[in-house]
């Protein structure tokens, strides 16, 4: 019923954007059993794709989801992308185990000058993780982050990456106040509060703040997996 695809010129393309349905997941095998037949073939060729992509410049990928048991294949996609420049990711899964990727991915791959996170639920931070750092990195020129709340964890987050994105020009915040979310103008007033006091630290950073209202959980997402290619001539 279900076929495996090849690679076949997958690998020329430089400007790639990569909508999962459901969920791409990468996780240990033991959870990956857990999906039913139909995400683990999706699943399974969506990973074949990703690390076949290694000429990719630009990648944007939808719905992912990240279970940190799962260090060979993370290591497999870090090591994957040597020309890449600018990184996309729209989280579906927002816990520590995802976002400790993405500052991996963005801190070793040292050729991201971009990188552009959505996140779509609320990041909750448990008492027993540590807080994302990032580590020093030369390479990371802008970032725009869409979908915080206004959460001390959030700020954390910003924190770090202002204080060790040493080359940054630009990073643009964007808070969803929204119904789905509830978030009190008080709170994003002080959240933008705190955010330009930050950034007054970093005063070689262009930091702006935006909000907006999304009505994104209105609609279920569809079972289907759609490549968007972009072959740059």
């Amino acid at each position: 019923m279900y076929k495996d695809f090849s690679l076949g010129n997958f690998v020329a393309l430089n400007d790639v954007d990569v909508t999962v349905h459901p969920p791409l997941v990468i996780a240990s095998p033991r959870r990956i059993l857990h999906l039913d037949l139909f995400s683990k073939v999706k699943n399974s060729n969506s990973l074949k794709l990703l690390k076949g992509l290694t000429s990719a410049k630009t990648l944007a990928i939808g719905e992912l989801e990240i279970y940190f048991e799962a260090p060979e294949i993370l290591k497999e996609l870090l090591t994957s992308y040597v020309n890449l420049k600018k990184l996309e990711l729209k989280v579906s899964l927002v816990n520590y185990s995802t976002l400790s990727w993405v500052v991996s991915f963005v801190c070793q791959c040292s050729s991201i000058e971009t990188l552009v996170l959505h996140t779509v639920q609320r990041w909750r931070k448990k008492k027993e993780e540590p807080v994302l750092t990032f580590r020093p990195l030369n390479h990371l020129k802008y970032a725009a982050i869409w979908g915080l709340e206004g959460d001390i964890v959030e700020l954390e987050f910003l924190r770090s990456l202002l204080k060790n994105a040493l080359n940054l020009e630009r990073l643009d915040v964007t808070v969803d106040e929204s119904e789905n979310y509830k978030m009190k103008k008080g709170d994003r007033l002080k959240f933008h509060t705190e955010l330009m006091e930050l950034s007054q630290q970093f005063p070689n950073v262009k930091v702006s703040f935006k909000s907006y209202k999304s009505y994104k959980s209105m609609f279920a997402p569809l079972s289907f997996i759609c490549f968007r290619p972009k072959l740059r001539l």
